[in-house]
C-alpha cells in the first residue's frame, strides 16, 4: 500500500525534508501488528537518503526502524572500505573477487557532522584495465577495484545478506513505475500546483484502492497482476448494460473466457467489508 506521497517541484532534490517525509509515513505505521507483536519496519534508500539526521530519526524510536542505505562513493568511504578489505586479503588476492564472485565484508564509519560510527557493509570487485607504461612499451595489466558500499544498522545479517536486501529495492521501482504508468500519476497538466497536487492525490487514492481490491477480493496468481493487466483480462470485454423494472444487468459476451470468476469478484467486492491493512 501506498502510506504517503509528496508532489513537489521538479527542481527539488529527491532526498530535500526526507526526514520530515518519513516522520509522516511511521505516524501512519502503527508499531504493533493486529496480534500485538511488535512491527518490523524495514527500510531501504539509494544514496539521496544517506543522511545521519535521518538515520537519528530511525534509530531514536522506541521501536527502531532497520534499515540499508547506499553510502556516497567519496573516497573517504572506498579507503575505509579498501582499509577493511586489505586487513585480511593480499595484494595477490584481487584477481581472485569478480562480478560473479565479489569480496563482502564490513567497517565502520563515522559520517562527517555525527557522532555515531555506524556500521557498512561493503562489496569489492576487480576489474582488469590494460595500461600503456611508454610508447612502444608492453602493456601493463591493472586490476581496479570498485566499492558498493551500504550503511546499516542491521545485526543480525552478515554483510551479503545486508548487501542483497538492498539490492530488493528494484522491487518498490516497479511500484513506482506501476503508480506513473497505470495511474497516469506522471501526467499532471493543470495550470495550478494546488490543482496538480490534488490530482496527484486522486490517482495515489486510486492506486491505493485497487491494491485493497487486489489483497481482499482477487485470488492467486490475480493478486500479483497489474493495473493494466487487470484491465485487459477483465474489463475490456464486450458487454452489454441494460435496464429493466429499475434494475441494471450486465450482460457479458459468451466469449468471455473470465466470466465465472469475473462474477465471483463482483459478488465478494460487493459484500466484503472494509479492514484497514496497517492496523
Amino acid at each position: 500500500m501506498l502510506v504517503a506521497a509528496w508532489l513537489r517541484p521538479g527542481s527539488a532534490y529527491s532526498a530535500d525534508q526526507a526526514d520530515a517525509f518519513m516522520v509522516e509515513v511511521l505516524q501512519r505505521t502503527p508499531d504493533y501488528t493486529p496480534e500485538g507483536k511488535l512491527r518490523n519496519i524495514q527500510f531501504r534508500g539509494d544514496a539521496a537518503f544517506y543522511n545521519s539526521d535521518l538515520m537519528d530519526l530511525f534509530e531514536d524510536r522506541s521501536n527502531p526502524v532497520r534499515y540499508a542505505i547506499r553510502a556516497k562513493g567519496t573516497d573517504k568511504i572506498e579507503d575505509a572500505c579498501l582499509d577493511a578489505y586489505y586487513k585480511v586479503n593480499k595484494l595477490e588476492d584481487d584477481y581472485k573477487y569478480t562480478s560473479s564472485k565479489p569480496f563482502y565484508g564490513e567497517t565502520c564509519y563515522r559520517m562527517s557532522h555525527s557522532k555515531k560510527n555506524r556500521r557498512i557493509c561493503f562489496k569489492v570487485v576487480f576489474t582488469q584495465k590494460e595500461v600503456e607504461t611508454k610508447k612502444g612499451e608492453s602493456v601493463q595489466l591493472l586490476l581496479i577495484p570498485h566499492v558498493f558500499a551500504v550503511i546499516t544498522n542491521f545485526e543480525d545479517l552478515d554483510p551479503e545478506q545486508v548487501i542483497n536486501f538492498y539490492c530488493q529495492r528494484g522491487s518498490s521501482e516497479n511500484y513506482t513505475k506501476e503508480l506513473k504508468g497505470d495511474f497516469f500519476a506522471n501526467t499532471l497538466s493543470h495550470r495550478s500546483f494546488a490543482a496538480n497536487a490534488f490530482d496527484f492525490f486522486l490517482k495515489c487514492l486510486a492506486y491505493n484502492l485497487f491494491r485493497f481490491f487486489q489483497y481482499r477480493v482477487m485470488e492467486g496468481s490475480d493478486q500479483n497482476l497489474t493495473a493494466s493487466t487487470f484491465r485487459k483480462k477483465y474489463q475490456k470485454a464486450a458487454s452489454r448494460l441494460s435496464c429493466h423494472a429499475r434494475s441494471y444487468y450486465l450482460k457479458i459476451a459468451r466469449s468471455f473466457r473470465h466470466a465465472e470468476k469475473f462474477k465471483r469478484y463482483l459478488h465478494k467486492a460487493r459484500t466484503i467489508g472494509w479492514i484497514p491493512i496497517l492496523c
